[in-house]
């Protein structure tokens, strides 16, 4: 028997050993797991809802150091921008919002709806 006063001892089905289980563990993982399951949901709502989530990383998505700004939301991939892109962005904002609105304007840009509707095939 294990040391480990926890642990629970191995025992015999059909007359083989079976392992030790640590059912705390076990629990604390499902805890775990369940809470994680729920903040995936959550972000898959906001994703849903239009809403923008802001994260600053180490540049390969690794939320433990410093380095780019991760923004989730557009779409299955987040967008990832060092200071000096994000910096580059703003001080061309409002040149970038009248390239948007100008191509809006001439049909050169579409949302994923219209993109979508104009693709669905007719039947003849």
């Amino acid at each position: 028997m294990s040391n480990n006063a926890n642990a629970v001892p191995a025992v015999k089905a059909n007359g083989s050993n079976v392992p030790a289980v640590d059912l705390a563990a076990i629990m604390a993982q499902l805890e775990a797991l369940k809470a994680r399951n729920a903040e995936l949901e959550q972000q898959a709502a906001n994703r849903k809802g239009g809403k923008l989530s802001f994260t600053v990383t180490d540049g390969t998505g690794n939320q433990k150091s410093v380095g780019a700004l991760m923004i989730s939301g557009f779409g299955k991939f987040p967008v990832t921008l060092y200071y000096e892109q994000f910096q580059r962005l703003r001080a061309q904002w409002d040149e970038c919002c009248a390239f948007v609105d100008k191509a809006r304007k001439e049909g050169k840009m579409t949302t994923k709806e219209e993109k979508a509707a104009a693709t669905v095939p007719t039947i003849k």
